[in-house]
């Protein structure tokens, strides 16, 4: 997590932020905003002079507008990146856009802005209007209105099941239970899939979250992992729905130690995952390019990200090889559904 601001520092920052945000730059605190290797030595000279120049024209944009930096709202920014020059060109091309906005969303996380006012742009429900485009636009991430249709659209109603315990329908209640488990403990299909129930925590967490322990070793000879082996939460409001459908495969399956057995206790194939996942989205009249298990991991890590998760800490849930993977998943809320 990120050192809390003193007294002082935030008043240097309101008073003079320029030399707060030199000072800032040129700190070990810097680093711990970063997305990619934070392991590396302070900034140059010359990046440093750079940085202090991208920071100081958008101070002066700001002072033009009448507004200060704790103040500056999504509006502001989005004004900023998006100005031309006489009516004719933009002043910032794409890819200065891009890092302007990453540069201030790490200003607004050491300021400790939660919800930044970059959110807005990068994860929240302006994206559609922004469509600010920056790298991996093929990257999809749900909004919060798709993610909760895609929520109703899932297989079947577990209540009428839990009423009358039965057991016909069982697999439209495991796949139910496994989309919501890629959605909010952000796995990957094959991690899923080779799920084990020793893997799952047998109780929630303080904060209604479960703890969820992904084994990649490589000894797979079809599916290298793209992940590593590491820790993730699941969500809380969809812990419930995994919780459920444990109970029952322990009934269904007694001897098989997978959490989503296929037919006969094997492995499910991942097609049929597939397949599956698309079903809900179509009936969810959900209508995006990338219909996969790959959209509901960006959409746990965009959470996550929305939400103020420290880099390192969603570097281990996601099972990140390098923390400049995580770029593809910031970027995902600038692409345009």
């Amino acid at each position: 997590m990120h050192t809390q601001l003193s007294p002082a520092d935030r008043l240097l920052w309101l008073n003079s932020p320029l030399p707060a945000f030199t000072a800032w730059i040129s700190s070990e605190e810097f680093k711990k905003t970063a997305f990619r290797d934070r392991r590396k030595s302070t900034l140059s000279a010359n990046s440093v002079y750079v940085y202090q120049v991208m920071f100081q024209r958008f101070l002066n944009f700001l002072a033009k507008r009448g507004c200060s930096l704790q103040h500056a709202s999504a509006e502001d920014i989005y004004a900023f990146l998006t100005e031309r020059q006489d009516g004719a060109g933009l002043v910032l091309e794409s890819e200065i856009q891009y890092r302007y906005l990453r540069l201030l969303e790490r200003v607004f996380t050491h300021l400790q802005c939660f919800p930044r006012p970059t959110d807005n742009l990068l994860f929240g429900p302006l994206k559609e209007q922004y469509k600010l485009r920056g790298r991996n636009l093929q990257t999809v991430a749900l909004t919060d209105a798709e993610k909760t249709s895609f929520l109703a659209c899932l297989p079947v109603d577990t209540s009428q099941v839990r009423s009358n315990r039965s057991l016909a329908g069982w697999k439209k209640r495991r796949d139910r239970a496994l989309q919501c488990t890629l959605l909010g403990a952000g796995l990957t299909v094959q991690e899923v899939v080779h799920l084990n129930m020793q893997d799952i925590d047998p109780l929630l967490q303080t904060d209604g979250t479960l703890r969820i322990t992904v084994h990649n070793d490589g000894t797979s000879a079809h599916d290298a992992p793209v992940t590593t082996s590491h820790t993730t939460f699941m969500h809380a409001d969809l812990c419930p729905e995994l919780l459920c459908w444990l109970n029952e495969r322990r009934t269904l399956f007694p001897t098989c130690s997978l959490v989503f057995p296929g037919k006969d206790g094997k492995v499910m194939d991942k097609t049929s995952v597939y397949r599956q996942i698309r079903k809900t989205f179509d009936a969810a009249g959900i209508a995006i390019a990338r219909r996969g298990g790959r959209t509901l991991r960006n959409t746990y890590a965009v959470s996550e990200l929305s939400s103020g998760t420290a880099t390192a800490e969603l570097v281990e849930k996601m099972g990140l090889f390098e923390e400049r993977s995580l770029e593809i998943y910031a970027n995902a809320a600038n692409g345009v559904n």
